[in-house]
């Protein structure tokens, strides 16, 4: 019976197990290989160049053989061993010469070149046709030549590498031409017998393209770092703006890196893309150093803004709404205009200035230069604004202020705690201090101290509210370096007392005796700087506290150490202290 492989006709077939030989093609590498037909043969000039993705068989090379399950028993392997083989499974009916496969009692073998296909459980070589032994091919580009070669037949031969080049002559005047690898490769395909397909013979040169010039922003690295230690410029990462500090590196402009020209293997030029350069425009305040005019640098703290490849440094940015969970809390150098408030818990730290237009609640902020706050600064105590400069307040409530500059009040001060290094003024007729502390080197002017309730109200001039803390902490640590002392001395009498001492108690005297004269030279440098505070608090200066209106009872005055407590409602006082030392009313 007779069957076509491309129709899967049979009729009346057995099917049988047969051990394979040589490994098959199946399935869709079988149909692949199919769709190399061309007029239901395969020629080698013709194949889609993947032919090498398939086994070629040669002729008379055994296929396979039939299993017959019926011969002697103890030739057959156990049943659990049957799945080692190399089995399949093909119709036993079928006209094998027609399918060019040779019958030899139980073995079956290639009748022709070419290739061992099972499908459809129909087993089929297909031969290949020679019709050329070789192939050049050019590629798209014009790059690349390739050279495909054929193992020959019985009644064939391979070509030399003169029939090569006379055939790469007819093409054109190629160049480079690789003798020594189409030499090379027809010894392997005349060795092994295997075709060998997309050999490059010849090869030009690709163009490589010029790259545009860019923009780094360095500036942007810098900041991711920082988010990634918590320690961010903006909270909130999808903001516009990115703070920047004076003399801080910002970008590099990357100039264009010019390409060149290819050529293909015809000795023509391949053209390349060429690059383009970026124009960059500086604004006021950036500038670029003279060794290297691409590395752009901030004159200022500020936040930087790019637009059109023109780059800002903006001294101040503008939040339209309130610092709150939307913005994060804001770590930045530069200033900025709060159109909204500063709600509970949040914390700002500003290199240059602040104002908000609203109120300021239970926050804390730090600003390098001036703060104004245009609403109030009220809330539970927990709020704190710190200043290298100047505080403007419309009025604060429960909270504390330090500022290396002036204070001004527009209204009142209510049990709060004012730190201010030169003066506490007001720029409203009824600013007034009620209850907390006050504490301004140069002067205090207000309309008002105190109330009718004698609530305690402290007001002091004289002194850098910072060396008081330097003073305070001085004592601190002479009481700690007291104690210290006193058990160093402790532990050296109770060894030194023993009878019998040992080395490492001897030893142990040593380190206290030296630790000892090391608390003894600490302690006496400290004396001596606190000696100094305390002279310079109590040196006479021209320091005054001005009450333009009432001075109620429960109000403390200080000036330059010397206390005075109110014990009756005054009027209009300016405060100074007298030759004698005394506070008296000027």
């Amino acid at each position: 019976m007779k069957t076509s492989i491309i129709e899967n006709e049979v009729h009346d077939s057995i099917i049988v197990d047969v051990e394979l030989l040589i490994e098959p093609i199946t399935n869709n590498d079988a149909v692949g290989l199919l769709n190399n037909l061309v007029d239901g043969r395969f020629y080698s000039s013709k194949m889609q160049h993947n032919i090498a993705n398939y086994t070629l068989v040669k002729k008379n090379t055994p296929l396979f053989s039939i299993k017959n399950k019926s011969t002697d028993n103890k030739n057959l392997l156990p049943p659990e061993d049957e799945s080692k083989l190399n089995i399949a499974k093909i119709y036993s009916n079928i006209d094998f010469d027609s399918n060019n496969i040779i019958v030899s009692e139980k073995e079956y073998t290639a009748k022709c070149d070419g290739f061992f296909i099972i499908s459809d459980q129909i087993p089929q070589l297909i031969p290949i046709y020679y019709d050329n032994l070789f192939n050049i091919r050019v590629s798209e580009d014009k790059v690349s030549l390739f050279l495909d070669l054929f193992p020959p037949s019985e009644n064939e031969i391979l070509p030399n590498l003169e029939d090569i080049l006379n055939e790469i002559s007819k093409i054109g005047n190629i160049i480079n031409i690789d003798k020594e690898v189409i030499s090379s490769s027809l010894n392997v395909v005349a060795q092994n017998s295997t075709p060998l397909i997309d050999t490059i013979i010849s090869m030009g040169d690709l163009p490589v393209d010029g790259k545009d010039g860019w923009l780094e922003i360095v500036a942007k690295k810098e900041r991711q770092e920082l988010n990634k230690k918590n320690d961010n410029i903006f909270a909130n990462n999808d903001n516009l703006y990115l703070s920047i500090g004076k003399d801080q590196l910002i970008a590099i402009i990357h100039r264009a890196i010019e390409g060149y020209d290819g050529v293909d293997i015809f000795n023509n030029t391949i053209k390349h893309v060429k690059a383009k350069d970026i124009n960059i425009k500086l604004t006021s305040n950036l500038y670029t150093k003279e060794d290297d005019e691409n590395r752009i640098l901030s004159k200022v703290d500020g936040f930087l803004e790019i637009y059109q490849n023109t780059i800002y440094v903006k001294e101040i940015h503008d939040i339209k709404g309130n610092i709150d969970v939307n913005t994060g809390n804001i770590k930045a150098y530069g200033s900025l205009m709060v159109y909204g408030n500063v709600v509970n818990d949040m914390r700002l730290n500003l290199s240059q200035n602040l104002n908000v237009n609203g109120y300021v609640g239970d926050a804390e902020i730090e600003v390098g230069k001036n703060a104004v706050i245009k609403g109030g600064f009220l809330g539970s105590g927990k709020g704190i604004i710190k200043a290298g400069g100047n505080i403007e307040l419309k009025f604060i409530e429960n909270q504390k202020v330090f500022t290396r500059g002036s204070l001004l009040i527009s209204k009142e001060a209510i049990n709060s705690e004012l730190y201010v290094r030169d003066k506490i003024i007001s720029d409203g007729a009824q600013f007034t201090i009620i209850g907390g502390y006050a504490i301004a080197s140069e002067s205090i002017e207000l309309y008002s101290a105190g109330n009718e309730y004698s609530t305690d109200t402290t007001l002091e001039v004289g002194i850098d509210y910072q060396k008081k803390f330097y003073l305070r902490d001085n004592i601190v640590k002479l009481g700690s370096l007291k104690k210290e002392i006193e058990f160093v001395d402790k532990e050296i009498i109770e060894i030194s007392s023993m009878r019998r001492k040992s080395q490492s108690m001897s030893e142990r005297i040593k380190v206290l005796a030296n630790r000892h004269t090391e608390i003894n030279n600490e302690m006496e440098l400290l004396k001596e700087k606190r000696n100094k505070l305390f002279s310079e608090i109590n040196t006479p200066t021209s320091s005054k506290i001005i009450i333009k209106n009432a001075i109620y009872p429960g109000v403390k005055l200080i000036i330059n150490g010397k206390q005075r407590l109110i014990t009756e409602k005054l009027n209009s006082k300016t405060f100074i202290l007298s030759k004698d030392g005394d506070i008296v009313a000027a």
